[in-house]
């Protein structure tokens, strides 16, 4: 693929069928002593207005970016943890919604299995969107030593 950068805009677009898809359910956080409850509609729709900054970054800076391949590192580790954490998401959607156990076992190994997926996507998205500034960081003090602007 030539321009991989367009897979931020690609995703994008599917964040927002999905969110309109499941924009009823309901996520329900419980931190502490609080009790959150955030629509699905509304995490894809934001997620979906996220992507297509880099897709802008990457439309607008593309000699600034340094080597290509952690260009391709950043797009295609970012799709892939974002995936994996909109597939466990809209899977647990699913598990509240059809499957109801009274083992509470099994329950306790699905929610632990269910949050180490989400952090690690999350852990991963994250070290990958500091490995884009590093690189871009990287890729404007080079142009500039190489100019001779110092």
């Amino acid at each position: 693929m030539k321009k991989p950068w367009h897979l931020f805009l690609l995703l994008s677009i599917a964040l927002l069928f999905v969110a309109f898809m499941h924009r009823a359910d309901r996520m329900y956080l419980h931190l502490f002593d609080t009790y959150y409850v955030i629509t699905y509609g509304l995490v894809f729709g934001a997620a979906a207005i996220f992507f297509v900054l880099p897709w802008l970054l990457y439309q607008l800076l593309p000699p600034r970016l340094y080597p290509s391949n952690f260009s391709r590192l950043h797009i295609y580790g970012s799709v892939f943890a974002s995936l994996l954490v909109i597939g466990l998401l809209v899977w647990e959607s699913a598990q509240q919604s059809i499957v109801t156990t009274t083992n509470v076992e099994a329950y306790y190994r699905w929610q632990t299995f269910f949050r180490t997926g989400v952090m690690v996507g999350v852990l991963l998205f994250v070290l990958l969107q500091l490995l884009f500034v590093f690189h871009l960081l990287k890729g404007i003090i080079s142009r500039r030593s190489s100019s001779g602007r110092l």
